[in-house]
């Protein structure tokens, strides 16, 4: 019912050496997105780059999937780089502006918290000031610690022949 077709019997040869790199159609589609996004741009690369690759896909009538895949993978890109694109508007600054405006808030409070401390005596504002310098000597360790972890590796590391 079926004659045997050496003609596509060579086709399907070439199309596996060709997928070969990639793995079966089943492996590249239980990458990750970005990795699979990649290699079929590769494979679908191979397909129209060699000339026997097209003639081996036109041979076993796959230029219809061909073109669904290409369609498909093109479309996912395009979504994809525009979600990218959404997802970077970010807007610069912010986290500085609002730790200032917490740190100068901050700051107001403990002299008002120093202030109320002289009128109505120190007793008072004892415990609420040892918990207030507390919470000031974290911020400012941790501060530090950013900075030093900058500092550290914006230094080359040494050589050593």
């Amino acid at each position: 019912m079926y004659p045997y077709d050496t003609e596509k019997e060579d086709a399907g040869k070439a199309l596996v050496h060709i997928f070969k790199p990639y793995g079966t159609g089943s492996k590249i589609a239980q990458l990750p997105q970005d990795e699979e996004t990649l290699a079929l741009i590769n494979l679908l690369q191979d397909f129209t780059n060699k000339q026997v690759v097209a003639e081996a896909i036109d041979t076993l009538g796959l230029i219809g999937a061909v073109d669904t895949l290409k369609a498909a993978n093109a479309s996912f890109t395009r979504v994809q780089q525009q979600r990218i694109k959404d997802d970077a508007h970010a807007v610069l600054g912010i986290a500085k502006t609002t730790r200032t405006k917490a740190q100068y808030s901050f700051i107001a409070f403990q002299d008002i918290v120093n202030a109320l401390a002289l009128v109505e005596g120190e007793e008072k504002y004892a415990e609420l000031k040892t918990e207030l310098n507390r919470l000031h000597k974290v911020v400012v360790d941790r501060a530090t610690q950013r900075t030093k972890k900058k500092e550290e590796e914006e230094v080359e590391p040494e050589v050593i022949e």
